[in-house]
């Protein structure tokens, strides 16, 4: 089953809240908080607990216009922001799980309203879904495989997201298993929910994006050596960034009209 350029943006959306990303965002009005929300290296810049205080330069896009960036976003303070992300407040984990899944704003009353994709029924409503095929990996999406109802048909498998919650009236994301987990947080806590690396062994060393040594619950770095792929050059107390802005030549842009700086 192919999918259109709807759905691709879709699949950058949820991949983009998995742990490991920037991120505190809302989709449809629901407020996302992702791991930037719990401390390690997005969300804090001391070198994970080093005490170092030292700023993390990283690969970026800037803007000079709305122009330069792709439909539904917009140019402020030279960066692109989805004009989506007001953050309002979640009632229950039903919200976040929709919203994580990248069903909100697709609600269907027939199969022909999901091109691409099945309308399933979810938390009395329906919604278009991403099917797993030969051409759609669920775990490369960092979503699960979930049997739901068809509409108007029986038990199909989708692709979606049920590990947030609501706490607080904030969708946080609860890991329940190490395969929840990925990139500078392979290892789930699960005491805690939280996506984090183990020192010993230590499970960062197969990392190729990042740091690659556990630093204060992240993979991050003790020096330069330490940091891999590209983008990642320069090691800031515990934190892989950028030493400058040659080393984002092979960054991959999300924006049409942008330019990636090291900043």
């Amino acid at each position: 089953m192919g999918y259109d350029e709807t759905v691709a943006a879709r699949i950058f959306t949820v991949i983009t809240m998995r742990p490991g990303y920037r991120l505190i965002a809302a989709i449809a009005g629901v407020a996302i908080c992702a791991q930037a929300c719990i401390p390690g290296i997005w969300g804090r810049e001391d070198g994970g607990g080093n005490g170092a205080n030292v700023p993390v330069h990283t690969c970026r896009e800037q803007c000079g216009s709305t122009a330069d960036c792709q439909s539904d976003w917009e140019c402020r303070d030279r960066h692109c922001v989805a004009t989506s992300s007001t953050v309002t407040q979640c009632a229950n984990d039903d919200d976040c799980q929709i919203a994580a899944s990248g069903w909100a704003g697709h609600e269907c009353d027939a199969g022909a309203d999901c091109p691409g994709q099945v309308c399933v029924a979810f938390a009395g409503s329906h919604y278009c879904a991403i099917q797993p095929s030969a051409t759609v990996d669920c775990s490369f999406l960092h979503m699960t495989e979930v049997q739901l109802t068809q509409l108007g048909g029986g038990p199909v498998s989708v692709c979606a997201n049920l590990e947030w919650k609501c706490e607080g009236s904030v969708c946080v994301f609860r890991c329940t298993g190490d395969s929840s987990c990925s990139g500078l947080y392979p290892v789930c806590n699960t005491a805690s929910g939280e996506c984090q690396c183990r020192s010993s062994p230590d499970s960062c060393g197969p990392n190729t994006s990042g740091g690659s040594v556990c630093v204060g619950g992240a993979c991050g770095c003790r020096e330069d050596k330490d940091c891999v792929g590209d983008g990642y050059d320069k090691c800031y107390g515990g934190r892989c960034g950028c030493a400058a802005t040659a080393s984002c030549d092979d960054f991959s842009k999300l924006h049409p009209g942008t330019t990636v700086v090291c900043e």
